[in-house]
């Protein structure tokens, strides 16, 4: 990263999508576009309550995909503000494998799976994104971000896939560890970029907001 004098750190606040439609049916999303859906919606309202209740965004940031759109107008809903929309900060590209769900993917494609949920092996996207062209998209896009932004507030509200590959960024986690770690719908999640330029984990997949709603999906893209 490119030196930025700064006396103040960057503040990441970041936010999953709330529940989608393909989520609740156990669907691989990747980039496809799919909205959220009851219990979504109100884990995104959920969510806007708590943001209601701390200082004011700076930017705010928002995935391009219909799922973190609609999470991110529900958060300007309350506590105002522009949303700045970036594909930069959509799911990683699943290619062929988008669309079909769970038990279909096991098997059509169980190598792909087993690398996804289990061992985190390389492994190639047919028609899509490999893990090191995703893992380049996210991670550049924070460090654009923070070089941008030096001192400032920034929401960020995207998907699992992109949080998984941000926070290896910011603890220099190794690739094996691409599983970890969890990320559920409407967590919230922060870091710092210090005055140092060092990145500085603080939260990490907080759903405290969300403890009357019950969600059961296996999909974690």
């Amino acid at each position: 990263m490119k030196n930025h004098k700064m006396t103040i750190p960057t503040e990441f606040i970041f936010i999953r999508h709330g529940q989608s439609h393909a989520n609740s049916q156990n669907i691989l999303q990747g980039q496809s576009d799919s909205g959220l859906d009851q219990t979504g919606r109100r884990q995104a309202e959920l969510l806007a309550l708590r943001l209601q209740q701390q200082p004011p965004f700076d930017f705010i940031y928002s995935s391009d995909l219909k799922r973190a759109h609609e999470t991110a107008k529900y958060i300007t809903e309350k506590i105002g503000g522009e949303i700045i929309l970036s594909s930069e900060l959509r799911e990683w590209n699943f290619g062929d494998l988008q669309g079909l769900q769970h038990d279909e993917l096991l098997h059509k494609y169980p190598d792909i799976m087993r690398s996804l949920y289990k061992t985190g092996a390389p492994v190639n996207i047919p028609n899509g994104e490999s893990r090191d062209e995703m893992e380049c998209r996210c991670q550049g896009f924070i460090e654009t971000l923070a070089c941008r932004h030096p001192g400032k507030r920034l929401l960020l509200v995207t998907h699992g896939g992109t949080l998984r590959a941000i926070f290896r960024r910011i603890v220099a986690a190794p690739k094996s560890d691409c599983l970890q770690p969890s990320v559920a719908n409407a967590s919230y999640s922060s870091c710092v970029f210090t005055a140092e330029q060092k990145w500085q984990l603080t939260c990490w997949n907080d759903v405290s907001h969300l403890n009357t709603i019950q969600v059961d999906s296996e999909m974690k893209y």
